[in-house]
């Protein structure tokens, strides 16, 4: 119920469910509420929400993520600055983007900016690259070292034409990477499913079951 409040932009109507639900809400609860204002771009309630995730879970770096990537969107620099120096005063740093397929009952697993310990690298890069030069439209960055896009190249790679792709991230699909996975599923004609931080995505010809709000 509260991702649902959430995606439709009840974002008062959300928390105060959660503030009043029978149970005592956990981490969970308030980081799905917390991921709708980022969606609906909401820095009043957005920071609000953060304080009670973080009293749930204060070693946690998920809400201050969340809280940098809105105020990033929102050109809140400096903003973004004072959450950077709360993380490095409580020790924490950014978690990288990781992200695992299995073909043929392997396991790989793929980490953010470390595309160059594959050994298919440079193969998931120049098919990544023809695919966003065959679809003109595309404006996600084609050179994007994201886990989630290393995963589904390689998947592409290697398995048979209209096998569906399973792909696991531990972070929340970004914006780039969910415009490119649409246009793939497209392109390739490809059922590919991204389960990431916090729901399912099922990309099929060129859509998410998602709607685009997550």
């Amino acid at each position: 119920m509260v991702d649902s409040l959430g995606r439709a932009g009840r974002l008062k109507d959300a928390e105060e469910l959660v503030r009043t639900m029978p149970l005592y809400p956990d981490f969970i609860a308030w980081m799905t509420l917390l991921g709708a204002c980022k969606l609906h771009r909401n820095l009043e309630q957005g920071p609000r929400v953060a304080e009670e995730a973080l009293e749930m879970l204060p070693e946690s770096a998920s809400p201050y993520v969340v809280l940098l990537s809105m105020y990033a969107l929102a050109g809140k620099h400096d903003e973004a600055k004072r959450v950077r120096r709360a993380m490095e005063e409580r020790g924490m740093k950014e978690t990288s983007g990781r992200s695992y397929i299995e073909v043929r009952n392997k396991v790989h697993e793929f980490v953010e900016g470390e595309a160059s310990l594959h050994p298919e690298t440079q193969a998931i890069r120049n098919l990544l690259q023809e695919l966003h030069e065959v679809n003109a439209a595309e404006e996600s960055d084609p050179s994007s070292d994201h886990s989630e896009r290393l995963a589904i190249g390689f998947g592409l790679l290697s398995t048979k034409q209209g096998t569906p792709l399973r792909v696991v991230s531990n972070l929340s699909v970004c914006p780039d990477c969910h415009t490119a996975a649409k246009n793939i599923s497209k392109l390739t004609k490809r059922e590919i499913t991204v389960r990431d931080f916090s729901r399912y995505h099922v990309f099929r010809d060129g859509s998410c079951t998602c709607n685009d709000c997550w």
